[in-house]
């Protein structure tokens, strides 16, 4: 009986890797559904511009915080978005994104998912949308910006501290996974808010640049002294990235009565916006 389990277990293995998509399994692709990834655009439907940072900076930019938001309420009422225009209205009015761009999902899949999976395709729509707005690879500067959503699997959350990881980013629009990361490490959070601290432990880089500073020491030396001259740190306890100074570069927006769980001491500072639609009269 063991050997029979481990032959199915292998068998299931080799299926999983050999027809694996872009980091979607047959399997999942039977429990799931599909992406999409095929039938999406690919090319962006919309032009944007974004400076690379990390992703603790990026959730303190306006547009983020209100993209946060839209996905909250959606999370929170999925009820409400049986339609698939009511998730583009959603999501469009309250961004400057196309929900093409950000959207692993066209109005006939959504049509057909069950509540449950429509709350993991907002998770990942939010996910995938923090890394457009992150700029690209952090490391050699590659953008991804401006790139469709078919190449966002090759931009990774790189974290700074490996012992201080709950759960690996790309895992974070599937709930079970996150619930039982927040339950072993004995926290009180949500599915959507330990996702997203997840995410600002980390700092995005490309598929390539990731395994280089994973596993060549000089790669990793040189990455450091990047994100250490650039002023950035990371919390011994947490794992969190933050800034040294408390304040974010030009091209951030700290509106007065903002509750920060971060910083919560920033020095408002009423800057210009680090977000660009070309096809937008407005930043």
């Amino acid at each position: 009986m063991p050997q029979q389990v481990s032959i199915v277990m292998l068998l299931y293995y080799f299926i999983s890797y050999t027809f694996s998509h872009h980091h979607l399994t047959c399997i999942s692709l039977i429990r799931y559904g599909p992406d999409l990834y095929d039938q999406l655009p690919t090319e962006c439907t919309r032009g944007y511009s974004f400076p690379f940072r990390p992703f603790c900076a990026v959730q303190k930019d306006p547009l983020c915080i209100a993209l946060a938001e839209a996905v909250q309420m959606m999370l929170d009422n999925i009820g409400l978005y049986n339609k698939f225009d009511a998730v583009k209205k959603a999501i469009e009015g309250a961004t400057v994104f196309a929900i093409e761009d950000v959207a692993a999902f066209d109005e006939l899949s959504w049509s057909k998912m069950t509540p449950a999976l429509r709350k993991m395709k907002l998770m990942r729509l939010y996910l995938q949308a923090e890394k457009r707005m992150a700029g690209g690879c952090y490391f050699c500067k590659i953008h991804f910006d401006n790139k469709p959503l078919t190449d966002y699997p090759g931009l990774h959350g790189h974290h700074l501290k490996p012992g201080k990881k709950w759960f690996n980013p790309s895992k974070g629009a599937t709930e079970s996974k996150v619930m039982k990361a927040i339950r072993r490490f004995g926290f009180n959070l949500t599915w959507f808010g330990a996702a997203r601290r997840e995410h600002k432990k980390t700092f995005p880089l490309c598929l390539q640049c990731h395994m280089k500073v994973t596993h060549d020491e000089d790669e990793d030396a040189a990455f450091m002294k990047m994100v250490e001259d650039d002023g950035w740190i990371v919390d011994d306890d947490t794992g969190i990235v933050r800034h040294k100074d408390k304040i974010f570069f030009a091209g951030f927006r700290l509106f007065e009565g903002y509750d920060s769980d971060d910083y919560d001491d920033v020095p408002v500072r009423r800057v210009r916006s680090a977000r660009f639609c070309e096809d937008c009269s407005d930043d």
